[in-house]
């Protein structure tokens, strides 16, 4: 075992045992008709997570909320102090046509830049809008953005696979 390793371990250990505190999570689209499988699976994943002990070097010694979000318009809870956005949105598709589409264009959302910009981290579900991102996206969101693929917001036993061979995910 390396010293830092070494070190890192001590440090997680005096963390906890000097009142390091988990992160909760909240999902304000539980009940959400489009994306209530997805935080269902959410849920399951980081409660896993959380019982694996892969957030045991969480530094913060305060309680911590952290909203995980779908809907580009979702509201942040007020007692959330950080979010992440998972990305659902067609960012990398033409503008839409119909002004009966709630989100038509990446472009025409300055609001939702602005909440991207805001979150802990963006996940995303498609490795070409992931492309598209890194593109066209400020180094401040960037940074932020991680592969989350739809595998990981649904029941394994649906066939994403073949979702993701679609030309339109590509």
């Amino acid at each position: 075992m390396s010293c830092a390793s070494l070190i890192t371990i001590m440090a997680l250990v005096l963390a906890l045992t000097e009142g390091a505190v988990l992160p909760t999570f909240v999902f304000p689209e539980e009940e959400d008709v489009y994306f209530a499988q997805n935080v269902e699976q959410i849920k399951t994943d980081i409660g896993q997570a959380l019982d694996k002990g892969c957030l045991d070097a969480w530094p913060l010694e305060d309680q911590t909320e952290i909203a995980v979000v779908f809907r580009h318009d979702s509201m942040v809870p007020e007692t959330s102090d950080f979010y992440i956005q998972y990305q659902m949105e067609q960012v990398a598709a033409d503008k839409a046509q119909d002004a009966a589409v709630g989100f038509r264009s990446l472009a025409d959302h300055v609001q939702y830049k602005r909440k991207l910009a805001g979150a802990l981290q963006v996940w995303e579900w498609s490795p070409h809008q992931m492309d598209f991102l890194k593109a066209t996206m400020p180094s401040d969101i960037t940074k932020k953005l991680a592969y989350v693929p739809l595998s990981s917001s649904m029941d394994a036993r649906g066939d994403c696979d073949a979702l993701l061979e679609e030309d339109w995910c590509r």
